[in-house]
């Protein structure tokens, strides 16, 4: 696979990304619109089954410009890619997802490291 050498953008917003690490993952926060790129925080699918990027419209992966995919963690609604494993939350669904994680204890995790992604949007919600 590879990865855009240009400065990531915001799939939300077509902003610059700046980056940071969290707790091990690396953290791409929009200026503008307040999301985050989560890197590699879900398993990748195998790329041989994806469809050609160049011809999918939508939000692009900010680290490897595949299409993204709508899709839920927990209640909440993030765009995710299924070709890097990683994930773009809005801000407003921070509170959802978090909220959801402290009502219930536990929520159905998007990936086996599911806790650095609630630590990571925890961080990030006290920054914002």
């Amino acid at each position: 696979m590879t990865f855009r050498a240009a400065a990531p953008v915001c799939p939300a917003c077509t902003a610059l990304l700046e980056g940071s690490t969290l707790f091990d993952v690396h953290v791409e926060r929009c200026p503008a619109c307040a999301g985050a790129w989560l890197d590699a925080v879900r398993e990748p699918l195998a790329t041989l089954a994806l469809p050609d990027p160049r011809i999918e419209a939508g939000p692009r992966c900010p680290r490897c410009e595949r299409a993204l995919a709508r899709t839920k963690l927990g209640a909440a609604d993030v765009l995710a890619c299924d070709a890097c494993g990683g994930i773009f939350i809005a801000i407003g669904a921070f509170g959802a997802v978090l909220g959801e994680a402290t009502s219930a204890g536990t929520m159905p995790p998007p990936a086996p490291n599911h806790a650095r992604v609630l630590a990571v949007l925890r961080a990030l919600s006290r920054s914002h």
